[in-house]
């Protein structure tokens, strides 16, 4: 319903405003273990004027802007909830999130990726963004990438893939999980000041890196 709200109440402010949504293709399924309301959203936004528009690839949203469309799971990285069924076809299979995708900017320094809840996996991520879309490094990585419950194994292998994608900058939200962003930092000799817990304040320029929000300090 956070859709709903949002719409609402930037229509107080601009009528035009969130006219379009770009989802990844799955977002409407049927889920098992989990009710899934977004068709119901759809239908109601649809109504009030919004457009959904649905991508199975990468497409340019505008120059230097890229949505990266569903990711293909190269690696194992099992980053969603294994009791919820999603029905794919006639059959009802583990819900590993689908739908999954993220933002990427080209930059003069790199690329940046902003991620959602990461639940295809940041290095499956990276992997398929500069395969598809970018072929440089990655010089930041903002979002939530649903590390929560990662293992130091796992992320020991995540902070050397990061590494070699030559990623200097990480905001991490939310499921990144706060210790799991704390290890990453110190595995891959980052200062306090490039890698932060996603926080209310934290910003992110070119000229100025990252700057943190007070809490994330």
């Amino acid at each position: 319903g956070g859709l709903l709200t949002l719409r609402k109440e930037l229509k107080k402010i601009n009528p035009n405003a969130l006219i379009r949504v770009h989802v990844g293709k799955g977002i409407f399924n049927e889920r098992v273990g989990f009710k899934n309301n977004m068709p119901q959203i759809k239908e109601a936004l649809e109504a009030d004027g919004v457009q959904f528009i649905v991508y199975e690839h990468e497409h340019k949203l505008f120059p230097g802007v890229w949505i990266t469309g569903p990711i293909k799971r190269v690696y194992d990285e099992n980053n969603w909830f294994s009791h919820i069924k999603i029905k794919m076809g006639d059959e009802y299979i583990e819900d590993y999130v689908p739908e999954d995708q993220s933002l990427v900017f080209d930059t003069a320094e790199g690329f940046v990726l902003v991620a959602g809840c990461g639940h295809a996996g940041i290095i499956n991520t990276l992997e398929q963004t500069r395969n598809n879309i970018y072929n440089k490094e990655v010089l930041a990585i903002i979002g939530g990438f649903h590390l929560l419950d990662a293992t130091d194994k796992h992320l020991k292998w995540t902070a050397d893939k990061l590494h070699d994608f030559g990623v200097s900058k990480i905001i991490g939200a939310h499921c990144t999980g706060i210790n799991s962003l704390y290890t990453l930092r110190n595995l891959m000799n980052l200062s306090r000041f490039n890698a932060v817990v996603g926080s209310v304040g934290d910003s992110f320029d070119l000229e100025n890196g990252i700057i943190a929000g007070h809490i994330a300090r």
